[in-house]
């Protein structure tokens, strides 16, 4: 009987998702500047002071909670084993960021992350989407960051600090947060 069910699950596909499970939170994040593609994984990069893209590329509709900050804490524990809601960038409740980030920006907090998600052409956090073989690939652009704790807007090519980056795919199940992959990339500016 149990082999006749599982003849009869692989024959009809349930179509509640096309994704497999193992992949549900999976993404890859990348910097562009210019010519240069600079993958994200856990690593320092190299940036002029100009304006950036940060790009995202999931199998399925998702989001991505976004920590950044001018603090490192939260990169320096990237690779630890704590919970990401232990972690200095997702303490506190997320930060709402404009639809279809309008104004090419990012907010920058050290103790409240950003939730970008992509759900539909019209419901997202991104200023453009792309869907190719089956990847959604989701592009931020910025020109100016937001600082949460000074409330100001601030042209990138006036950041001289680092900026740190860490980004986190979760759901909320069963009453509790379940972590899916835990990226981070710390931003230097060159001359």
């Amino acid at each position: 009987m149990t082999a006749f069910l599982i003849l009869l699950m692989s024959l009809f596909p349930s179509k509640e998702t096309t994704i497999p499970v193992s992949k549900r939170g999976d993404f890859i994040a990348y910097i562009v500047q210019g010519e240069k593609k600079f993958p994200v994984k856990n690593n320092v990069i190299q940036l002029a002071p100009a304006p950036f893209q940060i790009i995202f590329e999931f199998p399925e509709p998702h989001g991505v909670e976004v920590s950044a900050s001018f603090d490192k804490s939260t990169f320096e524990k990237v690779n630890s084993k704590i919970h990401y809601r232990a972690l200095p960038g997702f303490v506190h409740i997320g930060m709402a960021e404009e639809w279809k980030n309008l104004d090419r920006s990012i907010i920058v907090a050290d103790s409240a992350a950003s939730y970008w998600w992509y759900d539909t052409d019209e419901k997202n956090r991104f200023d453009s989407i792309q869907i190719v073989e089956g990847k959604i690939i989701c592009f931020r652009s910025v020109d100016f960051i937001h600082n949460r704790f000074e409330k100001n807007k601030i042209n990138i090519s006036q950041i001289v600090e680092p900026l740190y980056l860490v980004f986190v795919t979760s759901d909320y199940v069963d009453n509790k947060w379940h972590e899916y992959k835990r990226k981070g990339v710390c931003i230097k500016w060159h001359k």
